[in-house]
């Protein structure tokens, strides 16, 4: 037989698992998108900042520091020309960053664009800033991250996430768990004692502080033991004195008849005694 217990914890954790999962599912991508979206606006901030100094002082020692700076970060710089002719780098460029180059649109806003930003399927996210001196473009500053960095990053996320979610999953169980028994503990307690009133055994004890249905319904059960007690105990009594009053004139209709049984009793006796037996059996 399934325990009521077992049952209802079973479905409370079913329910409540769905709604964590749900939402464990939405705050991951969420954080995940986020995150990305963080590192792009980061990507494409400091190439503003380099088209920032550039577009101040676009020679050639310039264009050699804003290289120098980036030799030794997770980013490559690149910076072109107008016609996309490369005139630094702060690494060395593979076939990727050129094609992406070459597919970046001549026509940019001056705040710059994400020009790749599929990091699941390509090897950099990347974005490009217009270098504007007098009106014209003299220019492009290109940045380029690896999604290693980024696969890296969400892979990380993803174990924070499988973490949080096993020991979320613990603590709803066991929280569940002696939920549902602390809930089914008075129906246990009430089913424990109807069955010892099914069996006659009517000297039942329930106690509950509980102010709700289960409360209303442990002394409506325990009401119902003390009159079933109560009837019995009357019902005993009763039967004790009606047996009581009809033991008493038995006894004497059973001494008259032995007498006027007996041979030695003379007729008018015996009609004495039978007369005594049929007034007392009226």
């Amino acid at each position: 037989m399934k325990r009521i217990s077992i049952q209802l914890g079973f479905y409370f954790l079913i329910v409540t698992l769905l709604i964590e999962s749900v939402l464990f599912v939405l705050l991951y991508y969420s954080l995940v998108n986020n995150r990305v979206n963080e590192e792009m606006a980061a990507l494409l901030k400091r190439g503003n900042s380099h088209r920032d100094v550039l577009e101040k002082y676009f020679d050639k020692q310039t264009i050699s520091h804003v290289a120098l700076m980036e030799s030794e970060a997770e980013t490559t710089v690149v910076i072109t020309n107008a016609n996309k002719e490369v005139l630094a780098k702060s690494n060395e460029i593979n076939t990727t960053i050129k094609k992406h180059i070459e597919k970046m649109q001549t026509r940019t806003d001056h705040d710059g664009a994400i020009i790749e930003n599929h990091w699941k399927t390509s090897n950099y996210i990347c974005t490009v800033s217009p270098i504007i001196v007098a009106g014209k473009t003299e220019g492009y500053v290109y940045m380029f991250l690896g999604t290693e960095s980024i696969e890296d990053m969400v892979n990380g996320l993803t174990r924070q996430f499988i973490i949080a979610g096993v020991i979320t999953f613990l603590l709803t169980a066991i929280t569940i768990f002696l939920l549902s028994r602390l809930l089914t503990k008075p129906l246990l307690h009430m089913k424990h004692a109807t069955e010892k009133m099914s069996k006659g055994d009517l000297s039942v004890s329930l106690t509950t502080s509980r102010n709700d249905e289960i409360g209303e319904l442990t002394s409506s059960i325990q009401t119902l033991a003390n009159d079933l007690h109560y009837m019995k105990t009357e019902r005993s009594e009763f039967l004790a004195s009606v047996a009581h009053e009809l033991r008493t004139p038995l006894t004497y209709v059973r001494g008259y008849a032995d007498i006027a049984l007996k041979e030695n009793t003379s007729p008018e006796q015996r009609l004495r005694y039978l007369s005594i037996i049929k007034d007392e059996s009226d």
